[in-house]
């Protein structure tokens, strides 16, 4: 999809949002807008029009000319001719007769004196001819790239008087031109407007620039284009920025607003897509704490990947005055932090969108806003819920479920900045219990414990449920309310168990439990310890020892056993794994063995899942000793 590509201006009207600040009504607040060719209207003295001008007559046309052929130039004088400016473009604007006011073919040096103002559009990137217009003090380049030209910089050195230049190329989507603006000559600039540009900016050492506003085209492949970062390395070449307006760039990264010390204005301007998403400026991180002479903030069309509170750093912007945050979107979708923080910042103005953020409380009652972040002295409204210090406690308004809005509001407690959409279900029932884990096995029982519950609630449930039969429930065992520990017995031998611990609050209706299926602390799954193998072993001739065992195999579904085989030779060395077998009624011999030297031999099993880490050993066997023949 193509855009047609706008021209840009900065104007102390266009970049200052109202005249006066005692004053204010969000219709007379407007950001700077990307301006239309209407925006760039020349001073009422001086002598400037658009370039769209009347067709020339023929007639007319041959009467200039031969007017010209007539006349000898004076040295300052220059023919409106191919030689002095070779695009006819540009001819056809400077013939007419705002211009060439006795339509002679020349401009007179009183004409030159007299051109302010030029606003032309230009199909190729040329400056041939603007080195005779030593007057311009405001100009306005609409560029067209022309492939055939290769990558060149656009010197105004030419022209010293110039105090405001807008410069738009439309590249058609080809960013490889390279075109770049040298104005280390033009220490007379004030405002600079530039956009589309892939080149660098090259300022006057002693640059006075005070307004700067740079777009970027967004339908570009923005991670392959250039010009974000020359547009941006120009920023930090001008010490008296103080408006600054950023149009349609993907995102901020790469601009450090603390080498902007003399900021008082920042306009950022995302491009109005339909979904309100893909095209927005986002913004992941604007700290403007540094810049503490900052009096303007204006945004629009942005998209916050995550909310005001954790994007947007104005503490330190003491000088703030006017606030305006619009049509923004994802403002405030964490839980935690959504919302601005003024710091030591005081607006006078504020128009902002609010931010809302939905919050549902499953069990428990209440949300303790303070630990999520938020301030409880912003709160001036609280709906269908009551604020008992920093909780917010939630009445059920049908069965077991509520909601309740809170509002936030300003230092100033006038202007609502953000609201809490809480909603809760089973209002009734306890949080889930956490921590739930296996401190001991044996072969019949097993041992675990939790976190004590710090809510209100009467009692625990256990459940043990056997992994080998779907996890139906074999067990529920009531604990009571202050025990955090409980001992499972009447289990089979390396079978594998899956518990689950719920807290519950009695009431007339029966209990309440504490959920479980939203919290893996809230189980845990271990196996039963396997039973110890036996062990056999024989000396055999020629220095041969044969061993023997007899194991109990898990029969869970999805586990399997081994056996694990040690050695060592002498009563006080240490074992050694001699073998590890799946088979339970297996046999191995040991060759070549010194005769006459004594073996100790011991044999353990243990069980995994073969979908998880679960593991459990049995204990050793009787350690066998024997002397080989």
């Amino acid at each position: 999809m193509k855009r047609k590509l706008f021209l840009m201006t900065v104007t102390a009207a266009a970049l200052v949002c109202s005249a006066s600040v005692g004053t204010y009504a969000s219709d007379e607040f407007a950001a700077p807008s990307v301006a239309s060719a209407e925006d760039f209207s020349a001073p009422a003295d001086a002598d400037t029009v658009e370039f769209n001008a009347p067709e020339i007559a023929d007639s007319d046309f041959a009467q200039d000319s031969a007017a010209a052929d007539a006349v000898t130039p004076a040295a300052q004088d220059v023919p409106i001719d191919a030689t002095h400016f070779p695009n006819e473009q540009f001819r056809t604007y400077l013939s007419q007769p705002e211009r060439d006011l006795n339509k002679d073919g020349i401009l007179q040096a009183s004409e030159i004196k007299a051109i302010k103002t030029v606003k032309s559009d230009l199909k190729g990137i040329d400056m041939e001819g603007f080195q005779y217009l030593t007057s311009v003090e405001d100009l306005t380049l609409s560029l067209v790239y022309d492939k055939s030209n290769p990558s060149r910089a656009l010197d105004f050195s030419s022209l010293p008087e110039l105090k405001s230049l807008t410069v738009s190329v439309d590249n058609g989507y080809d960013y490889s031109s390279g075109l770049s603006l040298d104005l280390s000559a033009n220490n007379k600039l004030d405002t600079l407007s530039v956009s589309c540009l892939t080149g660098a900016i090259k300022l006057p050492s002693d640059c006075n620039i005070t307004k700067y506003s740079m777009l970027c085209d967004y339908d570009y492949d923005y991670a392959a284009r250039p010009e974000h970062t020359a547009l941006i390395n120009a920023l930090y070449g001008m010490p008296k920025l103080n408006t600054l307006s950023i149009t349609y760039f993907k995102d901020l990264e790469g601009i450090d607003f603390s080498r902007l010390p003399e900021l008082q204005q920042l306009n950022i301007q995302g491009y109005a897509s339909d979904d309100g998403e893909t095209d927005s400026t986002t913004i992941s991180s604007l700290d403007l704490s540094k810049c503490a002479k900052l009096k303007i903030l204006d945004i629009r069309n942005a998209y916050f990947t995550k909310n005001l509170g954790s994007s947007l750093n104005i503490n330190g912007c003491t000088s703030l005055d006017t606030l305006y945050i619009k049509d923004s979107k994802n403002l405030g979708t964490d839980a935690s932090n959504p919302f601005i923080s003024l710091g030591n910042t005081s607006p006078s103005h504020v128009d902002m969108d609010p931010s809302y953020v939905n919050v549902e409380i499953q069990h428990g009652g209440y949300l303790d806003l303070e630990k999520a972040g938020w301030d409880p002295a912003l709160i001036t409204n609280v709906e269908k819920g009551v604020l008992v210090g920093s909780r917010l406690y939630i009445d059920p308004s049908e069965g077991h479920s509520g909601e309740a809005v809170v509002s936030y509001y300003m230092n100033d407690q006038k202007t609502v900045i953000g609201q809490v959409h809480v909603s809760a279900d089973n209002l009734y029932s306890p949080q889930a219990v956490t921590g739930l884990t296996v401190t001991k096995r044996t072969t019949g029982s097993l041992t675990c414990k939790w976190n004590q519950a710090t809510d209100t609630y009467d009692g625990y449930a256990l459940y043990v449920q056997d992994s080998n039969n779907n996890n139906k429930t074999i067990q529920k065992i009531m604990v009571k309310k202050d025990t955090t520990s409980v001992k499972v017995t009447g289990l089979k031998a390396g079978r594998r168990y899956h518990l689950i611990i719920r807290s519950y609050r009695k009431t007339e209706d029966g209990n309440y439990y504490s959920p479980y299926y939203n919290s893996s602390l809230s189980t845990a799954d271990s196996y039963a310890t396997p039973k110890t193998p036996v062990l056999k072993a024989t000396a055999l001739s020629k220095s041969r020892i044969q061993l023997k065992w007899t194991g109990y195999p898990t029969n869970y579904k999805n586990g399997y056993s081994r056996y694990v085989i040690e050695y060592k030779t002498s009563a006080k060395g240490a074992y050694k794994r001699l073998k590890v077998s799946g088979d339970p009624n297996g046999s191995y011999t040991l060759k070549s063995l010194k005769k006459g030297k004594t073996y100790y031999f011991r044999i353990r099993s243990y069980v995994k899942d073969t979908n998880s880490y679960v593991k459990a050993y049995s204990s050793y066997s009787k350690v066998l000793k024997i002397k080989a023949k």
